[in-house]
């Protein structure tokens, strides 16, 4: 049996899961570098933690969520895929859990985006399996789109 050990993380009333072989910092939310071109669950680039990278919200596009621009209460999931970097604003990273990957469904969420492995259900939780590989490869794709590069 195969199991996918995950950092799992709160965003809103959802429980979210990332292979921990992608997670590199958990850090109180930075100041961050706004950028205009961006969509807007792309927050820019932190200021002050020596970490230059796009960052996620996960509140506004991916979940439908309002945005929200309080970030005193939020943390930054820096994670990475063949050196590169993205952050992800969370609510909360809760623990580390090992999901069998036989209790990894098919899972789709009314978003346009199509960054998720499957859900899992682990008790009375069901918890959201990010693709890091899919979310990073769309995410500099759409930069270097931006940036005029093709």
């Amino acid at each position: 049996m195969n199991y996918l050990r995950a950092v799992i993380f709160s965003v809103g009333n959802r429980e979210f899961g990332i292979d921990i072989n992608h997670v590199v910092a958990y850090k109180k939310m930075p100041p961050v570098l706004n950028n205009s071109k961006n969509l807007e669950y792309m927050k820019g680039s932190p200021t002050k933690c020596q970490i230059i990278a796009p960052i996620i919200d996960l509140r506004t596009n991916f979940l439908g969520n309002e945005n929200s621009s309080d970030f005193k209460m939020t943390r930054l999931l820096i994670v990475e895929r063949n050196d590169d970097l993205v952050g992800i604003i969370v609510d909360s990273a809760m623990d580390v859990m090992d999901i069998s990957e036989d209790t990894i469904q098919p899972f789709k969420m009314n978003t346009d985006f199509d960054y998720y492995i499957g859900i899992s259900k682990q008790g009375d939780r069901e918890i959201i399996i990010l693709d890091v590989q899919n979310m990073m490869e769309n995410l500099y794709l759409y930069i270097s789109r931006q940036n005029g590069f093709h």
